[in-house]
This record gives structure tokens, sequence and C-alpha cells, in this order.
């Protein structure tokens, strides 16, 4: 779930402590802007689950932490 416009970071936060407490977060070099989100953390070796899930809940992309590899969606 990433930031959108009128949103706060207060609202990613309250959502992560609600979930499983990870924020994330990127900068657009395209706009200048930096979005945060609140995240949820798979294994590794559930790739295809996460891709799923990112489709699911409209993320743009998804990152291998291990590797810093960011898919799109």
């Amino acid at each position: 779930m990433g930031i959108q416009p009128g949103e706060s970071l207060e609202y990613v936060i309250t959502h992560a402590l609600q979930h499983e407490s990870y924020v994330g977060g990127w900068f657009d070099s395209v706009t200048g802007l930096y979005y945060f989100d609140s995240t949820r953390i798979f294994p590794e070796d559930q790739l295809n689950e996460t891709i799923q899930f990112g489709i699911e809940n409209g993320q743009q992309s998804i990152c291998v932490l291990s590797t810093g590899e960011n898919i799109s969606l």
C-alpha cells in the first residue's frame, strides 16, 4: 500500500503497526518525490506468491532484498 497524494507517512506507519510493522520507501527520480509504504516481507523461496500478492495489491514492483533486484509487475 503506497502513500497516495493527500495521505501521510503517519497513515503508512499506523497501517504497518497494525500488520507486520515494516515500512519501506523509494525515491522516484522522475518526479523527485519519496514514497513510503507498509511492507510485507516474504521468504525468498516464495517468489511466485510474492508476485501474486503484489499484483493483487496494485504494487508497481517488488524487491528481492538479498540482491537489491527490483521486479516490475
